[in-house]
């Protein structure tokens, strides 16, 4: 198959810096027979702003295999089309319901100007907080010295999990216990904690 210009050229508008690494699509998924995951290792990157056309295929179906890689993805509500709003609507649903963040392209422009990620958000002090009466003041800074660093492997145990969620639970952030304990991350709890806000 060969690319047809129409098809592929960027409009002058959104055109690439000299410094912006361009990534050839071929299938539904930004993953699917590229290096695309092998160049958000190589700089280290574990979460995705997606925006585009199409949101009910190429961006539903990159935001799930992001999920799947354990990058945390971020659908722009308002920066991605669809054939209609029907579709559109759905897409953004499937994503917010199993695997990723849907969010505003302001809230997107407002992290970014302030030197911010999307996922650092002030329910890090609710964390603390929640984690305060159970474990050593120690403890709980290392697990905020590494957002990827495994609770349970930093000394978190099985009961006190279940304390400290009950504890998000009163302060409306509900985590299925199960769920947690797959990828119990300091990371993942701000991936949570941005679907219910502040």
């Amino acid at each position: 198959m060969h690319a047809i210009s129409e098809h592929t050229d960027i409009v002058t508008a959104l055109a690439p810096a000299a410094t912006d690494t361009v990534l050839t699509k071929h299938r539904y998924s930004a993953f699917a027979r590229s290096d695309f995951a092998e160049q958000l290792a190589r700089v280290e990157r574990t979460q995705l702003v997606i925006t585009g056309v199409y949101a009910h295929i190429g961006v539903a179906a990159t935001a799930l295999e992001a999920f799947q890689r354990e990058i945390h993805p971020f659908v722009v509500a308002d920066a991605v089309a669809d054939l209609g709003a029907d579709e559109h609507r759905r897409a953004l649903a499937q994503v917010a319901s199993c695997s990723g963040i849907v969010l505003l392209a302001d809230d997107v422009v407002e992290q970014l100007t302030d030197g911010g990620d999307p996922s650092s958000t002030e329910w890090d002090e609710r964390f603390r907080g929640a984690l305060a009466g159970l474990l050593p003041a120690e403890v709980i800074d290392a697990f905020f010295a590494d957002p990827e660093a495994d609770w349970f492997k930093l000394g978190l145990d099985s009961l006190r999990a279940f304390d400290f969620l009950d504890l998000l639970t009163d302060d409306g952030l509900d985590i299925d216990f199960g769920e947690f304990t797959r990828t119990p991350t300091l990371s993942w709890l701000r991936l949570q904690a941005q679907s219910v806000g502040v």
